[in-house]
């Protein structure tokens, strides 16, 4: 409380009651003996006698006060630098200003060279039809039609002599090469490329599907396979083996009263089971 009545400033004293300015810029009615403050003034405060030695500040320095407080109650510490919202010298407005001249010149220039380098990737790029520019042409040699796309970013940039790719005389469905360098374009690694024929893109999400194994994998899942097809009893019994079984709950069981006895000697497997001896097979 005594550091608020320090910073306030005293406008009048009326019989007992003080009118200030609090620090937070505020008027406010204050009880000199008690010490209590309130926002409105008390009843007949236009009639209490007015204190002799009470001296009412410039009107200037209310003001100033008032623009000093606000200033410093600002959130954006920004606010409080601009130009227009502080006393600051010409030299210092002057070098302010360059420096935002020089900020909104590097923002035009960034601005402009997005806009360069999205022009010259434009042609390269897929249309929204899903196709490419078919007249488009290398952008390594500028001679050239182009063939291969990048993936994933999917560029059609470079031409085959370029990449020195010479494709295989019986083409593979699906089946892409690898480019062990960035796209020209985008600067993104090139994972794998295909030749653009519409269905590219199908090519490498069913690649990007198949895990990547080791030869020495493949090669010994291919041995294990290769004796499982010759050898399936290692595995499952074969089918014949599974009907040569006799079960004892129906082998000479009388089908009606008075009539002869069928003697079952064999029971065929259940088509489930057949169906699982036959996968054993093939594999």
């Amino acid at each position: 409380m005594e550091l608020e009545e320090e910073h306030a400033k005293v406008l009048q004293k009326r019989d007992g009651w003080v009118q200030e300015v609090s620090h937070t810029g505020v008027i406010q009615y204050r009880h000199e003996e008690s010490g209590h403050c309130q926002a409105h003034p008390p009843d007949d405060w236009t009639n209490l006698p007015l204190d002799a030695d009470t001296t009412l500040p410039p009107i200037d320095d209310l003001v100033s006060s008032r623009r000093r407080l606000s200033e410093d109650e600002q959130p954006i510490p920004e606010l409080r630098n601009l130009p227009l919202a502080c006393a600051m010298s010409e030299k210092e407005k002057h070098i302010k200003f360059e420096a935002l001249r020089r900020q909104s010149q590097s923002m035009t220039t960034d601005y402009i060279s997005d806009v360069e380098r999205y022009n010259s990737a434009k042609p390269f790029s897929r249309r929204p039809d899903k196709t490419f520019d078919p007249e488009a042409r290398c952008i390594m040699c500028k001679t050239h039609k182009i063939h291969m796309v990048f993936f994933p970013c999917e560029h059609k940039c470079v031409c085959n002599k370029c990449l020195e790719y010479h494709p295989p005389v019986t083409k593979i469905a699906g089946k892409g090469a690898h480019w062990p360098h960035a796209c020209p374009v985008c600067y993104r690694d090139v994972t794998i490329m295909f030749e653009n024929t519409g269905f590219e893109v199908d090519h490498y999400w069913k690649l990007d599907e198949v895990p990547h194994l080791s030869n020495s994998f493949v090669t010994t899942f291919k041995r294990a396979g290769s004796r499982l097809h010759t050898t399936p009893n290692m595995v499952f019994p074969a089918l014949d083996e599974l009907c040569a079984h006799e079960d004892p709950t129906t082998t000479n069981r009388p089908n009606e009263p008075g009539s002869s006895h069928v003697a079952t000697t064999a029971r065929r497997a259940p088509p489930r089971l057949r169906e699982k001896t036959k996968t054993c097979c093939v594999m």
